[in-house]
C-alpha cells in the first residue's frame, strides 16, 4: 500500500469514528470559611490580621482567590457632615 493509499485509509476510518462525548462543563466554586462562590464572585477576605479584596478565578483546572487590592473598601461619613445629603435626620418613632 502506498503512502497515498494509507492516508485515505487513515482519513476514511477517522471520517466514521464516532466522535467523543463533549464534557458537561463542572460548575467551578472558590471556598472560604463563608460557604462556596461561584467564578467571577468579588469578596473581602480576612487573612490573619489583613483585609484582601479578591476575587474568584479559575486557571486551568484550579480555582483560586487572586487578590485585587489590599484593604477592603469601605463607606463612611466624612466628619462634619450629616449621613443624609439634604440634611434632614432619620427619627425612630
Amino acid at each position: 500500500m502506498g503512502p497515498g493509499r494509507l492516508l485515505l485509509a487513515v482519513l476514511a476510518v477517522w471520517s466514521v469514528a464516532p466522535a467523543a462525548p463533549a464534557q458537561a462543563e463542572i460548575p467551578c466554586v472558590c471556598s472560604d470559611r463563608n460557604g462556596q462562590h461561584p467564578l467571577g464572585a468579588i469578596v473581602c477576605m480576612k487573612v490573619g490580621d489583613k483585609e484582601r479584596l479578591v476575587r474568584c478565578e479559575r486557571n486551568q483546572n484550579i480555582t483560586s482567590w487572586r487578590v485585587l487590592s489590599e484593604g477592603c473598601p469601605t463607606a463612611a461619613v466624612a466628619p462634619g457632615q450629616t449621613a443624609r445629603p439634604d440634611g434632614a435626620q432619620n427619627v425612630r418613632l
